[in-house]
C-alpha cells in the first residue's frame, strides 16, 4: 500500500484524534487548516497525550499489519525504528492509503521548493519536500509520473534524483538545515509542515540522500561514535534527561554547526532555532556525538 494524500498523520491508535484534529482525518486532510485551528494547548496535548507518532508524504510505501473499522495500523517502510530496524508503525484511515499501480520508470523526490502534481483525472495535488515519485518520461519542462492516484504531470524543476547528489559534505548538509530556521515545531513532525527534533535530523540528512532511523534513541545508535568534544559541523548531537522513572534516556537530537553552535528544533510550541552550548542545559546533556555519512547510514531506507 501507498500514503494516497499530501501527508498522512500517524495515531498512536484509532481514538488518539481529537475533534481538533478532524481536518487532519478527513478523507482529503486539509493539514494546513489543522495545524492553524490548534492552539499552543493543543499542540502541547500531541506530545503530553502521546497522540501523534509520526507523518508520512503521498506515495510512501507502507505495510498494514491490521484493521480496526475505517483505521489501519501500518508500518512505514522508509522510517526505521527499533533494533533491528523495522518500519515506524502507527494508525491512520484506510482513506489515507491506496494500492500502487505497476510503476516503471526513475524514482525521483520533490525538491524543497515543492509542486503541484496535476493528475489526469483534473485532480491538483500539492506535493512536499521529498516526497517520492517515479517518472515514466521527462522532458525539459514536465515530467510524466506513476502515483497511487493514476498518472499526472508537474514541473521537471520540481524533482531530483537523491542518486545524483554528489556533494555528501557538511556545507551542503547544513545550507539544507539552515532553510529550516523559523518552522516552528510539531510534535511527532516529518514534513516542511512541521518538525520534531528527530524529524528536523531524519528530512536533513535524507534530502542529502543520507538515510538514517527516524528517531533520536535510534539515531544515537548509529553512525560513527565520536568523543564528545570532538564534535565537527555536520555531527548530530545527543542529549540525555531523566525519565520518570529517574533513568536518564536520549531525549533531544540536534545537528552541529560548528563554533559551539546547535541547530535543532529545541520542544513544543518553539522554532527551529541557532543555539550557543555553552552556559545552556544542553552543554550539560550533552551524552552521545554520532558522525552519518553515505557509508554508514540506514539499509533499506528507501526502498521502492
Amino acid at each position: 500500500m501507498r500514503i494516497a494524500v499530501t501527508l498522512a498523520n500517524l495515531w498512536a491508535s484509532p481514538r488518539a484524534p481529537r475533534p481538533v484534529d478532524r481536518r487532519s482525518t478527513a478523507p482529503a486532510p486539509d493539514m494546513s487548516g489543522w495545524l492553524d485551528d490548534m492552539t499552543d494547548q493543543d499542540r502541547l496535548g500531541l506530545c503530553q497525550d502521546k497522540r501523534l507518532v509520526t507523518q508520512a508524504l503521498f506515495n510512501t510505501p507502507v505495510t498494514v499489519l491490521a484493521r480496526e473499522g475505517e483505521w489501519a495500523r501500518v508500518r512505514v517502510l522508509d522510517q526505521p525504528t527499533g533494533v533491528p530496524a523495522r518500519g515506524y508503525p502507527g494508525w491512520l484511515p484506510m482513506a489515507h492509503l491506496a494500492t500502487p499501480s505497476r510503476e516503471q520508470g526513475m524514482p525521483y523526490r520533490v525538491t524543497r521548493e515543492g509542486a503541484t502534481l496535476a493528475l489526469d483525472n483534473g485532480t491538483l495535488l500539492p506535493l512536499l519536500f521529498l516526497t517520492r515519485l517515479t517518472v515514466r518520461d521527462m522532458t525539459s519542462e514536465s515530467a510524466h509520473v506513476e502515483t497511487p492516484l493514476g498518472s499526472g504531470t508537474l514541473p521537471t524543476r520540481a524533482l531530483m534524483r537523491l542518486d545524483d547528489i554528489d556533494d555528501h559534505g557538511p556545507d551542503a548538509l547544513l545550507h539544507l538545515a539552515r532553510s529550516f530556521m523559523g518552522l516552528r515545531y510539531l510534535w511527532a513532525g516529518n514534513s516542511p509542515l512541521g518538525l520534531d527534533c528527530s524529524g528536523f535530523t531524519h528530512t536533513v540528512f535524507l534530502g542529502r540522500n543520507i538515510k538514517i532511523p527516524r528517531d533520536a534513541c535510534d539515531q544515537a545508535l548509529g553512525g560513527d561514535a565520536i568523543t564528545p568534544g570532538q564534535q565537527r559541523p555536520g555531527d548530530l548531537l545527543f542529549f540525555e534527561r531523566p525519565d520518570r522513572k529517574g533513568n536518564l534516556r536520549i531525549d533531544h537530537v540536534g545537528l552541529y554547526l560548528g563554533d559551539d553552535t546547535l541547530l535543532h528544533a529545541p520542544t513544543n510550541n518553539a522554532h527551529i532555532e541557532c543555539q550557543q552550548i555553552e552556559g545552556s542545559r544542553y552543554a550539560r546533556e550533552l551524552a552521545v556525538v554520532r558522525r552519518y555519512t553515505t557509508g554508514n547510514a540506514a539499509s533499506g531506507c528507501d526502498a521502492l
